[in-house]
């Protein structure tokens, strides 16, 4: 059961605090997004929130979810996280760190990365993980992975068509791919996972073991993004007390 006073995100604001991106830009990530969330949601059997954005200036409305949109990272190098301090939920993306890591707005066909993809990647994860604290353990239980439903198809976009222009939403994991035991899939929504706990071509897995926590790159990771995960993971309060392989 969860705790009694925590802030469920049944109401999420994409809150614009970059200079970088306009408010007509957020809101057309938010159209897209109200798209895909109730296919998400269903999937995982989650309530559907209601999705609206803050203009730059304006206050957030009480009882809000907040995904804060910004212009600089408060963990170096950081695309976006999703965390939870004193039973409240939030994320925050960073949109100068996408752009300079050869990201687009909303869409590119020539990358994978965007302020919409790493938006949606880290509502979906808020949403199914709002206490950032949950773990699906292997079959022979000597390892559990972090309960990242997007992280494992890390790379995969879903193109999603708003009043002419398509924005990049981030792919996710489905229920049987926690389930070591699943002989039936689809495993992600775009459906190029074949076994459960697998990772895709850009894919990653954070794995804890005897103490340990560690990566499960997929075989198109190159070395800086790799290096960047590992950074970011060193930096997570979570594994203050683990080694790191």
């Amino acid at each position: 059961m969860l705790r009694t006073g925590f802030l469920f995100p049944s109401r999420i604001a994409l809150v614009n605090q970059s200079t970088l991106i306009q408010d007509t830009d957020l809101n057309t990530i938010s159209q897209a997004l109200a798209q895909v969330t109730p296919q998400f949601c269903s999937a995982w059997s989650l309530q559907t929130p209601v999705l609206t954005t803050v203009q730059k200036g304006k206050s957030v409305p009480s009882g809000t979810v907040c995904i804060y949109v910004m212009d600089d990272p408060d963990v170096q190098g950081a695309y976006g996280y999703h965390d939870a301090v004193a039973d409240v939920a939030y994320a925050k993306v960073f949109v100068r760190t996408i752009l300079q890591g050869g990201g687009a707005l909303l869409y590119s066909p020539t990358t994978t990365l965007s302020v919409a993809q790493v938006i949606s990647h880290e509502l979906f994860e808020l949403l199914a993980d709002t206490l950032c604290n949950s773990w699906w353990m292997t079959l022979n239980g000597a390892s559990f992975y972090a309960a990242e439903v997007c992280d494992p198809v890390q790379g995969n976009v879903i193109p999603v068509s708003v009043s002419g222009k398509t924005v990049g939403i981030s792919d996710f994991i489905l229920p049987a791919w926690s389930d070591p035991q699943a002989k039936v899939g689809p495993y992600n929504k775009l459906n190029t996972v074949k076994k459960p706990m697998t990772v895709d071509k850009h894919g990653y897995i954070i794995k804890v073991a005897a103490g340990t926590v560690s990566y499960i790159f997929g075989e198109s990771v190159d070395q800086a993004t790799k290096n960047k995960q590992v950074s970011s993971m060193k930096a997570d309060t979570r594994f203050a007390s683990m080694n790191f392989a």
